[in-house]
């Protein structure tokens, strides 16, 4: 049952991240793991998945079965919830408001611990150590008074998210952090790629302005692009400062 919705999880990234608002993946999360992107609205951890549903509502499924899943609580975390990261034994909840921080280590039970607010705006989010990455951006109508930028904040204390630094962007979408490398899509615009060897002030190397991205998937020393006309997979240069595209899987939109 896990593997399945793994699979399916996946198949759903494959078959909507690559429009220009929406995505859903599983990230690498404990004992059951997969990779993914920050758009996701769903992941796993061990014995449980967990979904978004109706923009304010955590939804947690028991799927230790190999035959079934079932809801098992469900969770009231507030109006505007857009993405779901896992880290560690907490979940990041990006909203359109700002990032909210639950506990999972019990696994069937997310205790609320902490917020960080932010302007209104669309908001996908991922952490790495003590830090985590948040991009603010304007989309059409429904974010439309929104900012965009990237924002670095100071997770050491999970209960009192601070912000460090503020980074205009263009108009961001999903990224991913892995090891020193940042890279956050940029939507129509391209994507870009950072530094993070000071994880506090991400240094920008490049800026891929020829291929539209919205989400990023990362595989230590490469990652994954998801485009709206399919998959890219680049491997990082440092040396030479530069991407090197590997492959192209392409996805035909009906």
């Amino acid at each position: 049952m896990k593997k399945f919705i793994l699979y399916s999880a996946l198949s759903a990234l494959l078959l909507f991240a690559c429009s220009k608002e929406s995505g859903m993946s599983s990230n690498d999360i404990g004992t059951t793991t997969g990779e993914g992107g920050s758009m996701a609205a769903m992941t796993i951890k061990g014995n449980y998945l967990y979904r978004l549903e109706g923009g304010n509502t955590i939804e947690v499924y028991d799927i230790s079965s190999d035959s079934s899943a079932k809801v098992v609580r469900t969770v009231n975390g507030g109006e505007g919830l857009e993405t779901i990261f896992p880290y560690q034994n907490y979940l990041f909840l990006g909203t359109t408001t700002g990032m909210l921080i639950y506990d999972i280590s019990s696994g069937a039970n997310p205790t609320f611990i902490s917020r960080y607010d932010h302007v209104f705006s669309c908001d996908p989010v991922v952490v790495q150590g003590k830090y985590a990455y948040v991009t603010l951006r304007s989309n059409g109508t429904r974010c439309f008074r929104a900012v965009n930028q990237l924002e670095v904040i100071d997770i050491s204390d999970i209960t009192n998210p601070q912000l460090l630094k503020v980074i205009s962007m263009l108009n961001p979408h999903g990224l991913d952090a892995d090891g020193e490398n940042l890279v956050v899509a940029e939507g129509s615009r391209g994507f870009k790629w950072f530094d993070l060897a000071n994880p506090e002030d991400p240094t920008l190397i490049s800026f891929e302005n020829t291929v539209p991205g919205y989400d990023i998937i990362s595989l230590g020393d490469r990652f994954i692009l998801v485009g709206d006309k399919g998959l890219y997979q680049y491997n990082y240069n440092k040396t030479a400062g530069k991407l090197d595209l590997l492959s192209i899987i392409p996805v035909n939109k009906k």
